[in-house]
């Protein structure tokens, strides 16, 4: 992506998230931001992500602190990507998937709530 492309990309998610469009995130709204992505983040993980973002502890996060740590976000988010593809690949290759799909089907199951969601 472009350097326009990833200002645009930062600019939107930044409103999106910035539900009382004063030009700031409160901790709630960054904590929400980077709970979207997925990581599978803990909350220290994600407390430290906010510390990081706020370095002045303001309780506010700007949108000039806001960028580095989302790129930083963006970026973890690629390499979990990048390894689950191979592992995959790996698995496939090994003939193991049907030790993936086994594994698959567990992490499906502890999630279920008993309404298939």
């Amino acid at each position: 992506q472009s350097k326009s492309q990833l200002a645009q990309l930062f600019s939107s998610v930044f409103v999106e998230y910035d539900l009382d469009d004063d030009q700031l995130l409160t901790y709630d709204e960054f904590r929400k931001c980077v709970r979207a992505e997925n990581l599978g983040l803990s909350e220290t993980e994600i407390d430290a992500l906010t510390a990081k973002a706020d370095p002045e502890k303001t309780c506010f996060i700007s949108y000039s602190n806001f960028v580095p740590v989302f790129a930083e976000i963006m970026y973890l988010n690629q390499v979990r990507e990048l390894l689950r593809e191979e592992a995959i690949a790996l698995m496939l290759q090994r003939g193991q998937l049907g030790e993936l799909s086994a594994h698959l089907q567990n992490v499906f199951q502890s999630y279920d709530d008993g309404g298939g969601r």
